[in-house]
């Protein structure tokens, strides 16, 4: 029965309850079979193996191999956009400059964490399966930089005329929104061309790539045309607010 308050019947309640519980199951260990064996290891059979179910059985809970890629992705961009969230929002709102840099160096450090995750959610033949569940969460990670760019050209840290806009002939005044999405996401693909190759371990450099990184952030963040003469230090002292010049 319904109640009057119109929830669901007791047994519909449980059994929704008991498909997110084996969903939860599936994705833990399709996540699992991702990371010792990458993309190409999470087959259908191998989850139902893991999770002790027939292949067929899977399919009640996921339409297919795409799908369950799909649903990784999602999960998988959701928590990185999570990280970056978290970051940004552990600097002041009104230092643009600087919570794209904490940004940055967020997306690196969970790259690195989760090399994997990070290959999939990448690769564009894995996040197919679920194109709709993938581009929401992947919006939230570039909505966390294009707030960013949208506030630093309204509040000026972006100079416009120092930017690629002027090449590509935007106009920030006729469209602001136009102009932080393209700002956002030329940062963006410069950020994920250098950590595919840092992951892929092919950087050859006399530096280490903990010291690289942010010299690389602050070069980008010149392109995108930010302003500020200092940003945080990577790793300050405990007790110490240190900074490094560069743009």
């Amino acid at each position: 029965m319904v109640s009057e308050q119109g929830s669901a019947p007791a047994g519909v309640a449980r059994r929704e309850r008991q498909r997110l519980r084996v969903l939860e199951e599936i994705k833990a260990a399709a996540f699992g079979e991702l990371r010792e064996r990458g993309t190409a290891g999470v087959t259908m059979r191998a989850v139902a193996r893991a999770i002790e179910i027939t292949p067929s059985g899977l399919y009640r809970y996921v339409d297919g191999h795409d799908a369950l890629l799909g649903l990784l992705a999602s999960d998988a961009l959701g928590d990185l956009a999570d990280r970056i969230e978290s970051a940004q929002a552990g600097v002041a709102q009104d230092t643009h400059a600087t919570r794209w840099f904490v940004g940055c160096l967020a997306m690196r450090q969970w790259s690195l964490e989760h090399p994997a995750e990070y290959g999939l959610i990448f690769d564009t033949e894995a996040t197919r399966g679920r194109p709709r569940i993938v581009a929401q969460s992947g919006n939230r990670a570039f909505l966390a930089f294009r707030s960013v760019c949208a506030d630093a050209l309204a509040d000026r840290e972006i100079e416009p005329d120092r930017t690629l806009l002027g090449e590509l002939g935007t106009r920030v005044g006729d469209d602001p929104v136009s102009a932080a999405d393209l700002l956002a996401a030329t940062g963006i693909a410069c950020l994920v061309g250098h950590l595919s190759i840092e992951i892929g371990g092919r950087i050859g450099s006399p530096l280490t790539t903990q010291e690289r990184y942010p010299i690389f952030v602050r070069a980008v963040m010149r392109l995108l045309g930010f302003t500020a003469e200092e940003l945080p230090d990577v790793n300050p002292p405990r007790g110490e607010s240190q900074h490094v010049r560069g743009l």
